[in-house]
């Protein structure tokens, strides 16, 4: 073995110093890249102290723990999933953005294929990196493209009305609007690239606010806001969740640690975000495959998922909302795709999105290099919450 491993070293040895022209100097260095990142990226998720089942991490069965229900799979052929990034409900129908296919996929709610709507392209109809969607009260669907800072709006049946708050794209207010929800009359919005969470006025696309202090949030995702109008921000660059009054200022940092200020965040490239009517905060941790849930004090009381493809796992999940199908809500999770894979879509409580081939193509990790223990805003002491409704 040692014998081979030597040989191995020496033929590199000889590849490297052979001449070699700048094109094959831009590809071995590439490749060199990509190995780093994969093995680091892997030892970054892998060597994580596995969660507790102190913590309350999922066992079928136990009381009040979330199990797996049922998936819906992607069509074969055309149907398939590409980096599937987020999903709404409106009128019985549920609405997924497949964002490396540049359109939305439509399936009735026992999770069977109807139709796709967009295409790639920067005209209206189109779609340039689809992200987050929205569904509002009167069955108008909004889809925000990353890539081109739009927010398009479709009917129930994906024909495209016109755009959304065009006035705010044009003045660059809006540059890479992210995750979307809609609450009465006003639109919540991450933008990623500007580091804020805007709020809209639905009915006029007039801009109600900017929530984020400078140079604090970065590259924000999952936005969710409870019956008390507080709004829950997943700071993804910081690995926490930035939770706001109803002005728009800061009033509790949750990561897993006492007051959300200790090492150690729990959360590994924070996404997705959900709220459920009794307190509970339920966010994606991408890059540990799973699904922390917090109380409202920011303690985890439980978590679920981890890594692989079975029924009660993850594969880099990305997404999370509730519906109302149930009482109380059930979240419903969506899974982000991995590299060159039609992967697992959404998952986990009520429906499942997977892909149809049953081997799944790690993607290398996107967020390496993040502060998991900077002390936001200067906030100590305990936060009184509003009481629940």
């Amino acid at each position: 073995m040692c014998g081979q491993a030597a040989e191995a070293m020496q033929s590199v040895s000889s590849f490297l110093n052979k001449p070699i022209g700048q094109k094959q100097a831009r590809v071995v260095f590439t490749a060199l890249v990509i190995l780093l990142f994969a093995y680091y990226g892997h030892l970054f998720v892998t060597r994580r102290p596995p969660v507790s089942t102190a913590l309350g991490a999922v066992l079928p069965g136990r009381a009040g723990v979330p199990v797996f229900d049922s998936m819906i799979y992607g069509e074969f052929g055309d149907g398939q999933f590409d980096k599937p990034m987020a999903v709404t409900t409106a009128h019985g129908r549920i609405y997924i953005s497949d964002t490396n296919n540049s359109r939305v996929q439509v399936f009735d709610n026992a999770g069977r294929f109807l139709f796709t709507f967009g295409e790639n392209g920067k005209a209206p109809g189109q779609f340039l990196y689809p992200y987050g969607i929205a569904g509002d009260r009167n069955g108008n669907i909004y889809v925000a493209e990353l890539y081109l800072g739009r927010i398009q709006v479709y009917d129930t049946d994906g024909n495209y009305l016109h755009d959304f708050a065009s006035e705010l794209t044009a003045a660059g207010i809006i540059q890479g609007p992210g995750d979307m929800v809609i609450v009465d009359r006003t639109m919540y919005v991450t933008d990623i690239n500007r580091n804020k969470v805007l709020l809209i006025d639905l009915e006029s696309g007039e801009l109600i606010r900017q929530v984020g202090m400078p140079n604090d949030l970065l590259a924000p995702n999952g936005v969710a806001v409870d019956e008390a109008g507080y709004i829950f921000v997943v700071d993804t660059g910081r690995q926490r969740v930035v939770v706001y009054d109803t002005h728009g200022n800061p009033v509790r940092v949750i990561n897993g640690t006492p007051n959300g200020h200790g090492r150690g965040s729990v959360l590994i490239n924070p996404r997705g975000i959900g709220l459920d009517r009794s307190g509970h905060i339920f966010v994606v941790s991408n890059m540990s495959h799973s699904v922390f849930v917090f109380n409202r004090e920011g303690e985890v009381v439980r978590s679920f998922g981890g890594q692989g493809d079975g029924n009660n796992e993850f594969m880099f999940p990305h997404f999370i909302i509730q519906t109302q199908w149930a009482a109380p809500w059930r979240p419903l999770t969506a899974l982000k795709s991995s590299i060159n894979s039609s992967v697992l879509t959404m998952a986990l409580l009520t429906l499942t999105l997977k892909h149809r081939r049953t081997k799944i193509i790690s993607s290398i990790p996107t967020c390496l290099n993040v502060s998991r223990d900077r002390t936001p805003y200067g906030l100590t002491g305990p936060f009184s919450w509003p009481a629940s409704g």
